[in-house]
């Protein structure tokens, strides 16, 4: 057998996803909102202003990703984003911790800490 093919012939997307069925006058029957057994992927999509929608299209302008095995080297990581406060060009969106030593020491610190969720993999 092919890769990627199962024993009907269909790809396993295929082999997934439930032909549609009809109601009794031939009309495709739509499932019940949550009820389609399957995940359906949404992509953010953003407008020259900054706002955000989301779309089905894949991305086709996706850089390589920045986190990798040479990233993967570093304590700390600092995720900026571009700031639309006229006072400055960035803006600090999230702080990466990789450090297991750091992870160790900031678990204890922050561990009563109100206020944001903070989680730390040891």
């Amino acid at each position: 057998m092919a890769p990627g093919v199962t024993e009907n012939g269909a790809s396993p997307a295929e082999a997934v996803a439930s032909p549609p069925s009809k109601d009794t006058n031939g009309t495709e029957k739509v499932p019940d909102v949550g009820m389609e057994c399957d995940i359906k992927n949404l992509y953010q999509k953003e407008d020259n202003r900054g706002r955000t929608t989301w779309t089905d299209k894949y991305p086709e302008d996706l850089d390589e990703a920045a986190e990798n095995e040479i990233t993967a080297r570093f304590a700390i990581l600092v995720r900026n984003k571009k700031s639309f406060d006229s006072r400055k060009k960035l803006e600090i969106d999230s702080i990466v911790v990789q450090s297991p030593l750091l992870k160790k020491i900031l678990s204890k610190v922050l561990k009563d800490y109100p206020g944001r969720f903070i989680h730390f993999q040891i």
